[in-house]
């Protein structure tokens, strides 16, 4: 209740002082990509997920130099790809989102495996293992999210189950990859695809917690 009643935008500007993307602060850049696109943060999470996402844009910044396309799997409703959309036009001014690419199902989440199952206890006290994520429950598509690409109409908006969606692909090299996806087997198929592909200098970033043991499997 207390965390919650802090003044978290006060706090924002006072850990992320100077940290600027071209013109623009980082906490007003993230802060509108967020509004944007309808994701939701909350004063558990808001921190959190300022500082990995300023820490994701250090890498994505120090990768732009190399040759090779960019991805972000498991988008949700595109607010951490349009940070880096727009981190990438404060670099190069014509930027319209080529060589960037959404993948995600757009539908939700697939079936946790036994790699993904966290342990819990029942009102009993019993223990017992189970899924954290729902199944294929979302209240996004790839039209909803493409409309917040406006002003980045070459990004590629790549629907679909990992890894079928790799087959749709172009077979190219990669510079930066950002996995989102949370569970083992699109962890695992991800990082197969890309990590053949990726050129040298290039960074694959995974996101993760505690809710995720079956992506930490997967690496």
């Amino acid at each position: 209740r207390l965390h919650g009643a802090a003044p978290v935008d006060a706090h924002l500007r006072m850990l992320f002082q100077g940290v600027d993307v071209g013109a623009e602060n980082f906490v007003d850049l993230y802060q509108r990509c967020l509004a944007q696109t309808g994701t939701p943060v909350t004063p558990f999470n808001v921190f959190h997920r300022f500082q990995t996402r300023r820490d994701l844009l250090q890498y994505f910044f120090a990768t732009l130099d190399l040759p090779g396309a960019r991805a972000e799997c498991g988008a949700y409703r595109g607010a951490t790809a349009l940070l880096l959309a727009h981190a990438w036009r404060s670099r190069k001014p014509d930027f319209k989102g080529e060589d960037l690419y959404l993948i995600d199902s757009f539908v939700g989440t697939s079936a946790s495996g036994e790699h993904d199952l966290i342990a819990v206890r029942g009102t009993g006290g019993d223990p017992r293992r189970e899924a954290f994520f729902p199944v294929a429950k979302a209240d996004i598509s790839p039209e909803l999210v493409r409309g917040f690409f406006g002003e980045f109409p070459a990004v590629g908006i790549c629907a679909g189950w990992i890894p079928q969606v790799f087959a749709t692909l172009t077979d190219r090299d990669w510079a930066f990859v950002h996995l989102d996806v949370t569970l083992y087997e699109p962890t695992l198929a991800a990082l197969e695809y890309f990590y053949p592909r990726l050129n040298v200098g290039g960074v694959i970033v995974c996101d993760g917690s505690i809710f995720c043991p079956g992506a930490k499997k997967a690496w």
